[in-house]
C-alpha cells in the first residue's frame, strides 16, 4: 500500500525558481510515497498565445483569460512547439532542478494534460465541445500537433531521472459524442504515454468516466480517479487493471476540521478496499492551502 498526494502552488508556479522551491519544500516536509511535479495546466500552450491568472480557486487552478481557437480552421494553424524555447523551456529547466533536489528514492512523475485537455483550454469548453461534433476533421488536425508537441518536449527530457508521467484526462465522461473519446484521441495519448519509456506512468481519469475498462487497458501502472464522481468504486476496477488503483479521500474544499478526521478518512479507504495494490490519495488535487499538519497525518493515517 502507498500513499500520494499533490497540489498546486498558485502564483509560484508562473515563477522557475519559487517553483522549484515550493515543490522540494513539499515533498521535503511529508513522507509521501510519490513526488508530483505539477506545472499549471497552460505550461504547454502559453507558446499558442494562451493567457491565464490565478484567482483564488480553492485547488489552485488558474483561470484561463482568452481562446487561442477560434474557428475550425485555427486548429490546422497549429504548429509544433519547440521545447527548447519558450514556456516548455522553462517547465523543463523546472523539471530538472526538482529532481536534482529530490531523493532518487522516491519515484518522480511529472504531470502531461492529455491532448484533448489543452485543445479544450485553447477553445474554451463549449468551443471544444462543438468542433468535436460538427468538424472532428480539423480538431483531429490541432490534436495530433498537440500530441507532436507534447511528445518532443518528453524527449527533450530523456537525460533526466523522471520515472513516468501522470497524465490528466478531462474529457473521460464525454457523452453523446461523435467520434467517441477513445476513437478521436486513444492513438493519440498511446503515443504520449509510450514516448518515454517510463516505468510508472500514472493515469488520472478526472469526473465521470464513461468506458473504464478501455481505460484499464492504457500502457500506465496506476489508475488515479474520483470515485464519486467517476461512478466507479476502487474495489470494482481493480478487478479489471493489474496495476495499481489510486483515490478514496473524498477531502473537502473547506478542509478537515482537524488531523484525526484526515486519518479517519484515509483509514476507510482501506477498509473498504482492502490494501492489495492500493495507493490512498485524494480523488484529485488537494485544496492548496491545506495545512501542513493535516498532510502529516495522512502520511501517518496507518501509524
Amino acid at each position: 500500500m502507498l500513499r500520494a498526494l499533490w497540489r498546486h502552488f498558485p502564483s509560484a508556479d508562473y515563477n522557475a525558481q519559487e517553483f522549484v522551491r515550493a515543490t522540494v519544500a513539499f515533498y521535503t516536509r511529508h513522507d509521501l510515497d510519490l513526488v508530483k511535479i505539477g506545472p499549471r495546466s497552460s505550461f504547454c500552450l502559453r507558446d499558442y498565445g494562451a493567457k491565464d491568472e490565478f484567482e483564488g480557486d480553492y485547488l489552485g487552478r488558474p483561470r484561463y483569460l482568452n481562446q487561442v481557437v477560434q474557428a475550425p480552421d485555427d486548429w490546422r494553424k497549429l504548429r509544433p512547439l519547440d521545447p527548447a524555447q519558450g514556456w516548455l523551456a522553462h517547465t523543463a529547466g523546472c523539471v530538472r532542478g526538482i529532481c536534482a533536489r529530490t531523493s532518487a528514492d522516491r519515484p518522480r512523475v511529472l504531470t502531461i494534460f492529455s491532448p484533448a485537455t489543452q485543445a479544450k483550454n485553447l477553445a474554451g469548453a463549449a468551443r471544444f465541445a462543438e468542433h468535436w461534433r460538427t468538424h472532428p476533421a480539423e480538431l483531429r488536425a490541432g490534436l495530433e500537433t498537440l500530441t507532436e508537441s507534447t511528445v518532443a518536449f518528453l524527449l527533450s527530457l530523456r537525460d533526466v531521472p523522471l520515472d513516468g508521467i501522470f497524465f490528466a484526462i478531462q474529457e473521460c465522461g464525454l457523452r453523446d459524442v461523435e467520434p467517441g473519446y477513445l476513437a478521436m484521441c486513444g492513438d493519440l495519448d498511446r503515443a504520449i504515454l509510450t514516448a518515454g519509456n517510463y516505468w510508472l506512468n500514472v493515469l488520472h481519469l478526472h469526473g465521470e468516466v464513461v468506458g473504464f475498462e478501455c481505460y484499464a487497458r492504457y500502457p500506465v501502472s496506476v489508475l488515479h480517479w474520483d470515485e464519486a464522481e467517476a461512478g466507479a468504486s476502487l474495489a470494482q476496477v481493480r478487478q479489471q487493471f493489474g496495476g495499481i488503483v489510486s483515490g478514496g479521500v473524498d477531502w473537502p474544499g473547506n478542509g478537515w476540521s482537524d488531523s484525526a478526521a484526515v486519518k479517519q478518512a484515509a483509514r476507510a479507504v482501506v477498509e473498504r478496499a482492502g490494501s492489495e495494490r492500493l495507493m490512498v490519495s485524494a480523488g484529485c488535487v488537494m485544496p492548496w492551502q491545506t495545512p501542513a499538519e493535516h498532510v502529516d497525518a495522512f502520511c501517518a493515517f496507518d501509524r
